[in-house]
């Protein structure tokens, strides 16, 4: 079976099994929003990688050297990370994206099961991550003396 098809019917398969649909577009794009993370599947070749993205761009409280600190803090969480799949994260160049991605190999059986499992565990990750997040940029607020508005509101 085409690469293609394959991954049309794994979809078709997943929204199945949890009742939701996935907003899978021609690009082989697919978009599911954990606890305000993003999740998303795109395919991409012969391969599937899946990115957990974050933004730094709304955090308009934060002065630009800390925003490079923490910037710094969350690179250096790839080696924390590292452990779950073959999670690399990064930050594109020109973007305030935070990026967390894993790859799923064509050799791999791509099922509505395989998808579901792969989410259900990248779920936990983004949990995970935003929790991090969340203790990173409240550390370098209390080290800036504090700041007003919703200290999450950048990863929205």
């Amino acid at each position: 079976m085409p690469y293609a098809e394959q991954i049309d019917r794994a979809f078709a398969e997943y929204s199945e099994l949890n009742g939701i649909h996935l907003n899978l577009n021609e690009e082989g794009l697919a978009a599911i929003e954990v606890d305000k993370v993003l999740l998303i599947l795109r395919s991409v070749g012969n391969r599937n990688a899946l990115f957990i993205i974050t933004t730094l761009a709304e955090c308009s409280h934060l002065t630009e050297e800390k925003k490079r600190e923490l910037l710094s803090v969350l690179l250096d969480m790839n080696c924390f990370y590292s452990g779950v799949g073959d999670g690399v994260l990064g930050k594109p160049k020109d973007s305030d994206d935070i990026i967390y991605t894993q790859t799923l190999p064509v050799d791999e059986e791509l099922s509505g099961r395989k998808l579901h499992e792969t989410f259900i565990r990248f779920a936990d990750s983004a949990k995970s991550l935003k929790g991090y997040l969340e203790k990173t940029l409240a550390e370098v607020q209390n080290r800036q003396g504090g700041s007003s508005g919703d200290p999450f509101a950048m990863f929205v």
